[in-house]
């Protein structure tokens, strides 16, 4: 790997940066944070190197990431969230979740963070980007939301505990995102339909697999008739001809 750092290929040196991080190569340390310093090196291998260092030696990412997150050329600041999104280290995550909530920043940065936390793979990740349904921006919500779908039962006691969030952004982001995730434990959200106020514990279970969760809507009848009778209405939209090609509020 010292012969790839030293190469006088900008793509070698690259790979050397991206194996030494791989490989945790705490010995490369010096030439590595070089190339990171190294203000005439090209800037995807600065990059690549500052990874190595947040990853392998500990350094801070707002240390070495903020600077490249404020440049003028939109694109640096795109694939420096890039980079964040596969260095997997705390302070990574956290500088994330700054740039994603500061609503000062553009679009297309905080959509590409949004993504970038779901990419950290982790509990943790699924918490923000819950949150984040309730964000103003609908380009926010679609990439949490997309997100969410990828990470799948990772994030499935949060999606869970977000049916009952009072704020109605979230927790209909959040019936979206179980929907669509395959293999979802169908007794936990029967159980928050009959406990809960939330109207959408009960959407979602009418939009599993009818045969998984019609044992469960069986029982609601009798402890809450008025949620088995809500499921029933939508399976009967649900499986009607209409339903293939309904539009809210469309007109003749």
């Amino acid at each position: 790997m010292a012969r790839l750092l030293a190469s006088r290929e900008r793509t070698v040196r690259f790979t050397g940066c991206k194996l030494a991080r791989l490989a945790k190569a705490t010995e490369l340390e010096g030439v590595v944070r070089a190339l990171a310093e190294d203000r005439e090196e090209d800037a995807y291998v600065r990059m690549e190197a500052k990874a190595y260092l947040c990853e392998v030696v500990g350094d801070s990412a707002e240390e070495q990431f903020d600077a490249i997150l404020k440049d003028t050329d939109e694109e640096m600041r795109l694939e420096a969230v890039v980079t964040l999104a596969e260095t997997h280290t705390p302070t990574a995550f956290d500088l994330l979740c700054t740039v994603l909530h500061d609503t000062n920043q553009p679009l297309f940065l905080r959509s590409a963070c949004a993504w970038g936390i779901g990419c950290h793979g982790t509990k943790e990740a699924a918490e923000v980007l819950v949150q984040a349904f309730a964000d103003v921006a609908p380009e926010i919500r679609q990439e949490a939301l997309h997100a969410l779908q990828d990470l799948g039962a990772i994030g499935l006691d949060p999606l869970v505990k977000g049916l009952e969030n009072p704020s109605a952004d979230i927790a209909a982001g959040v019936a979206e995102a179980l929907r669509r995730i395959p293999n979802i434990p169908v007794g936990r959200i029967a159980e928050l339909a009959e406990q809960t106020s939330s109207t959408w514990p009960a959407w979602t279970l009418a939009h599993f697999p009818k045969e998984a969760v019609t044992p469960y809507v069986a029982a609601l009848q009798s402890k809450r008739p008025e949620v088995h009778y809500a499921v029933s209405v939508l399976w009967n939209f649900l499986e009607s001809w209409i339903a293939a090609d309904w539009t809210p509020g469309a007109m003749p």
